[in-house]
């Protein structure tokens, strides 16, 4: 895809934003990053491959199997999460094999919404774009180790990594609802995504939403 007057952001972003470290799992998270990617590098996970390969490691249907078994740096830190609840983290890695492929991530667009990458690796080409309101794509980086909140993903984005020595770039993403999170929210959450398909590996999500009422207190 050929970019045309492609622009370089400012350091402040406003869709891919560096955000300040809310509570202590934002903050042992970013100080312990390396330790994160160690055990990711460790861990024997299975990678989904499409559209780029990932490792989902929670989610709180428990659709796909959960793995924060074998991430001590994040389990032990679930204990300080704050004024939110985390439906979903999970890992996304991309090298030079992965082509540009411009999307919009189907997931709900309420204000009460979240999604956060913490960069575990990166390299000097990887980058997010992200289509304006004018039709033109803008460029974003990250920051290793650094929060940021991704805001635009219901506008049309891809990211690239065109490291030609094969290093991987590697994000941690979190996706969270602001305060109590409401049966009505995880139902949506979970409804709208899976139209995608290949991130629920075709699972219906009903039967585990069903169970996680049944097992509410």
């Amino acid at each position: 895809m050929v970019l045309k007057n492609m622009r370089l952001s400012c350091k402040h972003f406003l869709m891919l934003a560096n955000v300040q470290n809310r509570d202590k799992f934002f903050e042992n998270l970013s100080e312990n990053y390396k330790e994160v990617l160690d055990e990711f590098l460790k861990s024997d996970v299975e990678m989904m491959p499409y559209p780029w390969p990932s490792v989902p490691l929670y989610n709180i249907l428990n659709i796909i199997e959960n793995h924060l078994d074998k991430f001590p740096t994040i389990s032990e830190n679930l204990k300080y999460v704050d004024g939110y609840t985390i439906v979903s983290i999970g890992v996304s890695i991309l090298n030079y094999t992965c082509k540009s492929s411009p999307h919009k991530d189907l997931h709900p667009t309420d204000g009460n919404f979240k999604r956060f990458h913490l960069p575990l690796q990166l390299t000097d080409t990887s980058f997010m774009y992200i289509q304006e309101d004018d039709g033109e794509y803008k460029k974003y980086s990250w920051e290793l180790g650094k929060w940021s909140q991704f805001t635009a993903i219901d506008k049309t984005h891809y990211p690239l990594n065109e490291d030609k020595d094969g290093v991987d770039r590697i994000l941690l993403m979190v996706d969270l609802f602001e305060g109590e999170v409401s049966d009505k929210d995880v139902y949506e959450y979970y409804e709208v995504i899976e139209t995608l398909g290949a991130r629920l590996n075709e699972f219906d999500f009903r039967p585990y939403y069903d169970k996680y009422i049944q097992n509410k207190t």
